[in-house]
């Protein structure tokens, strides 16, 4: 009798497990059920992603995958032509006209010498007083006498300045200096003549 006491109660205890392992199953599986049951009819999932209705409206519709238009790249300004710089040329300054002019002129010849005539003459219009005349002589000649300047002889090159007498010339006219010279074929040039100091 002790033994089917015994196993009377270990029936019971192991029903009662199986009982409980049971309720426990239901529980677990209604509560995978809730979870994985699709939310109730007319309840609709928040939006997880996108602005919000407002934005939407004030957006208005967008086409899908359309990308704003990039600015054109703006074109540089355009130059309008211009008229090259042209540098300001001073106006020519009229060549200069000599105010006195003169030459030389042979007059007679002989053995070993001749003469001859020098004039100046005044191409202004107003009276010049006192001038400077520069003759540059040819190889081995030389002035012996002049008549109506003062002569300076340094080497080939001879400067005659007037006497008292020949230093004013008025507009328009001319003076002239006699010189008796020493020296072979060929005359005296002039290669200068100025606006200088009277007489000496």
């Amino acid at each position: 009798m002790g033994r089917h006491i015994r196993r009377s109660g270990r029936s019971r205890l192991m029903g009662a497990l199986v009982t409980a392992a049971g309720v426990l199953s239901v529980i677990a599986l209604v509560t995978l059920g809730m979870r994985a049951d699709p939310a109730p009819v007319g309840i609709s999932p928040a939006a997880t992603d996108g602005p919000p209705a407002g934005d939407v409206a004030a957006l208005g519709p967008q086409p899908v995958g359309a990308l704003s238009p990039r600015p054109s790249a703006s074109a540089p300004p355009t130059r309008s032509p211009s008229a090259a710089p042209t540098s300001a040329k001073p106006s020519p300054t009229p060549e200069s006209v000599s105010v006195l002019v003169a030459g030389f002129r042979e007059e007679a010849r002989w053995s070993g010498g001749y003469s001859g005539t020098v004039t100046i003459t005044n191409r202004s219009t107003a009276t010049v007083t006192g001038w400077r005349l520069v003759l540059a002589m040819p190889a081995g000649h030389e002035v012996r006498d002049v008549s109506g300047a003062e002569e300076d002889a340094r080497g080939r090159t001879v400067t005659l300045t007037p006497e008292s007498w020949t230093e004013r010339i008025a507009a328009g006219k001319s003076v002239s200096l006699r010189l008796t010279l020493r020296g072979g074929s060929g005359v005296p040039s002039v290669t200068e003549v100025t606006v200088g100091s009277g007489s000496r």
